[in-house]
């Protein structure tokens, strides 16, 4: 069963907030309070806006500069990562759908000419009697404009020091999706690794 665990700012304040708080382990016992603890401790609202900036500057970075980044800790690296994504088919010459994204706006467009009758339920992407209508036509994303590349983010975690890392991932948010997407729709050419 997979387990997703989510750390946010909340966890990662806590945490920071407990290591300046605490000398290192060789030197004095974590029972050993600073005697200036609260000195170098930032308010969670400030920490929130530093963290945002820096968040949206890597990822600035690494999807419109195509720049490879380096985390610390021996955690291995992250880039975008371009693929070609070959097009599988079924026995009966249909798109085999496990292997390809399917283009909603197209897809609507099609329903809206196939399915009159259902035209508000399509414009307003709530259709609860559309969905029981079985093997509905899809279209799906060949992606000629990028030669048939992909693109998503990539973790290489080659060398890093996590103990079962084959267990860890990183997902891009929503946001940064987009940005991708509308990147690679301006400039197809955009160079990102193979």
């Amino acid at each position: 069963m997979r387990q997703i665990e989510k750390i946010g700012i909340p966890e990662i304040y806590e945490f920071y907030k407990q290591t300046l708080i605490y000398k290192g382990k060789r030197h004095r016992s974590k029972k050993m309070i600073f005697k200036d603890k609260h000195r170098f401790i930032i308010d969670r609202q400030t920490f929130s806006n530093i963290l945002k900036d820096f968040n949206l500057e890597l990822a600035r970075l690494i999807i419109e500069e195509a720049e490879e980044f380096k985390m610390p800790a021996n955690l291995g690296t992250v880039r975008i990562r371009k693929y070609k994504k070959s097009i599988r088919l079924n026995e009966d010459g249909s798109i085999n759908k496990g292997r390809s994204s399917v283009d909603w706006e197209a897809t609507r467009n099609l329903w809206l000419n196939e399915y009159p009758d259902y035209a508000d339920e399509i414009k307003s992407k709530y259709t609860p009697t559309l969905k029981l209508i079985k093997n509905k036509p899809m279209v799906y994303h060949l992606n000629e404009h990028t030669e048939g590349f992909t693109f998503r983010l990539f973790w290489n975690k080659y060398g890093s020091a996590i103990i079962n890392r084959q267990m860890y991932s990183i997902v891009l948010t929503f946001t940064n999706r987009r940005r991708i997407a509308a990147l690679i729709k301006s400039n197809p050419n955009t160079n990102y690794y193979e």
